[in-house]
């Protein structure tokens, strides 16, 4: 319940999932789901619906919005350990999108590290570590492979401080 005494209910189905919800007799929204317990389609009172597509591995594989008349369709498609290669938009002017490339190709190696983005060099050092992607700043990590500098960055270099427990309090 929120301060104005306004408030959403819910109601789940048999296997502990959310089936709707709603204020009062009013439905919100209401969620189908596949056989394999994936949520497949949302439809909301409006009549907009969601639909959810899965390739056999379990992937989402299409992201279809409907409203009105308009639709907007995402897509998405993987290697064979599940890394995300692509994802298309059927139409930009609906959301924000990467200015600089409307896809977006991966590739990794063997460490299932990438190692190109869109024709960029990505380089790792020995320990798996990101050194650099392609755009200047060098990646430069202590013994115990923490990030202390980032060197070549517009303003110059930042330095890395962490607190005892190893969680980083200070870039500057």
């Amino acid at each position: 319940t929120w301060p104005d005494a306004y408030y959403v209910q819910y109601r789940w189905d048999a296997n502990n999932r959310i089936e709707d919800d709603h204020i009062g007799s009013r439905i919100l929204a209401h969620v189908d789901y596949d056989a394999q317990s994936r949520r497949e389609w949302v439809t909301y009172d409006n009549g907009n619906t969601v639909y959810h597509g899965y390739s056999s591995r379990g992937d989402l594989t299409n992201l279809d919005h409907t409203f009105g008349s308009a639709s907007l369709n995402y897509s998405f498609t993987y290697n064979g350990v599940g890394q995300m290669l692509s994802r298309t938009m059927s139409d930009p002017s609906f959301g924000w999108d990467d200015p600089s490339a409307h896809l977006k190709t991966y590739q990794v190696n063997g460490l299932n590290q990438y190692t190109n983005i869109n024709g960029v060099a990505l380089t790792h050092n020995a320990n798996g570590n990101l050194t650099s992607k392609g755009d200047g700043v060098v990646y430069n990590y202590d013994a115990e492979n923490v990030l202390r500098t980032d060197t070549g960055l517009p303003n110059g270099t930042a330095d890395y401080r962490y607190h005892p427990d190893g969680t980083r309090y200070v870039r500057q």
